[in-house]
């Protein structure tokens, strides 16, 4: 038994859903819900470890010492997981960044050592697949294309202005650049996913290894998050690192509500 979504927008029907922002604490929203019925009708399954992609995401806070979703997740598809440190006694801002660094100081010293990765958030991530699905689904569709590396897509265009206040324009004039570039692919591909989030992403290691090498050089002392380190990065790695912007793969459900999505379980 399997759980398919479709996206009412793209037809498309995503393995990986984020229920970023206010999505996830929605009583009854398209988040809860389907995360209640994979809860209610799937069973664990096991295809084995050996399928070259690492799945890895941060902990920290609060849910240092819990189950995460995405552990929970794991553990039904009974995978490994690579959990790294999300800094205590930091800020927001600040600890975020450290999705960045922490995860190429991983993949330098060898505990990313795969060809593929999958990165998660790992509070609120449904991973509605075992990772070789989606695996096997990027190399399908991407596989004879430049993309090396694909971000999931949302609605929001996050942070807001008010969140990048002080910021030098020596980051904002290339943020400024960055929105203006996915409000065109947003036009290109006819759809309201337009922005990168970088809660969920799947790929090369080596390309996702350049990446945050660019990524934890933009603005290393201001007051910026990963996500504006990551849309920048991308905005300039653009042909090799793309958005899910069709949700082909991932769909980000902040501002997707039960109406937008329809849902069924499909025998697989």
């Amino acid at each position: 038994m399997a759980i398919n979504v479709t996206i009412k927008e793209t037809g498309n029907k995503p393995l990986m859903l984020h229920g970023n922002g206010k999505a996830s604490r929605t009583i009854g929203g398209s988040y809860d819900t389907v995360y209640k019925e994979f809860i209610k009708t799937q069973t664990p399954i096991s295809i084995g470890e050996d399928h070259d992609i690492t799945v890895v995401t941060w902990k920290g806070g609060k849910y240092r010492n819990e189950e995460t979703v995405l552990e929970l997740f794991m553990r039904y598809y009974d995978y490994p997981i690579v959990v790294l440190d999300w800094p205590e006694g930091m800020n927001f801002w600040e600890g975020s960044k450290a999705k960045v660094t922490n995860t190429l100081q991983a993949i330098n010293d060898g505990t990313i050592n795969t060809k593929y990765v999958y990165w998660a958030d790992a509070s609120d991530v449904l991973t509605l697949r075992h990772p070789k699905e989606l695996l096997d689904r990027y190399k399908e569709i991407y596989g004879d294309t430049d993309c090396k590396l694909l971000f999931n897509a949302e609605r929001n265009n996050y942070p807001t202005p008010q969140r990048m206040e002080g910021v030098s324009d020596v980051i904002l004039n290339p943020w400024h650049e960055t929105q203006a570039f996915d409000e065109e692919k947003g036009k290109e591909h006819g759809t309201t996913f337009k922005y990168l989030n970088s809660g969920g992403l799947i790929g090369e290691t080596e390309t996702l290894k350049e990446l945050l090498e660019l990524a934890a050089s933009i603005g290393p002392n201001e007051k910026i998050n990963d996500t504006v380190q990551c849309r920048i990065a991308q905005y300039q790695m653009k042909d090799r690192v793309w958005v899910d912007h069709t949700t082909k793969i991932f769909a980000c459900l902040y501002g997707v509500d039960m109406q937008d999505i329809t849902m069924e379980n499909n025998n697989e």
